[in-house]
């Protein structure tokens, strides 16, 4: 070979070398933040079912937004019921060339409280002895 064909060779083959290392690593910092939603959404989701979560004035889209590294919150909205708790979000890639769109709806039941369970309990319990136990006169 003669001097300066691995010059060459390198010019031409680096760039596309750490090109290629950049794409991967901003997919994976996007992943990242799909995972991240995924389990905000879900640990979101159980507190609101414990009613261990204060609820005044949070914006959650922009607590989440300000999580992410390379991806936009596109909504995130919390929807509550009497038996369930759902959250919906959308979040895309900030990055043009990488288009990815996640959309998903996540709902879980509320629990009951353990006040209501000892209340149901109390009038199972008075209506059995009631049934079982007779006084005598």
């Amino acid at each position: 070979m003669k001097d300066g064909s691995y010059s060459i060779e390198a010019a031409l083959i680096m760039p596309i070398a750490i090109l290629l290392m950049l794409m991967f690593l901003v997919l994976g910092f996007y992943i990242r933040d799909i995972v991240f939603t995924e389990a905000y959404g879900r640990n979101l989701l159980l507190e609101m079912a414990d009613d261990t979560v204060e609820r005044k004035n949070r914006d959650y889209r922009q607590e989440l937004q300000s999580c992410l590294w390379c991806a936009d919150v596109g909504y995130f909205r919390v929807f509550e019921g009497k038996k369930k708790i759902e959250v919906e979000y959308k979040i895309s890639s900030v990055i043009n060339f990488v288009n990815i769109r996640i959309e998903n709806i996540l709902s879980v039941e509320r629990k009951e409280k353990t006040a209501e369970k000892l209340r149901k309990w109390k009038v199972i319990t008075d209506t059995a002895r009631n049934l079982l136990i007779t006084e005598d006169e």
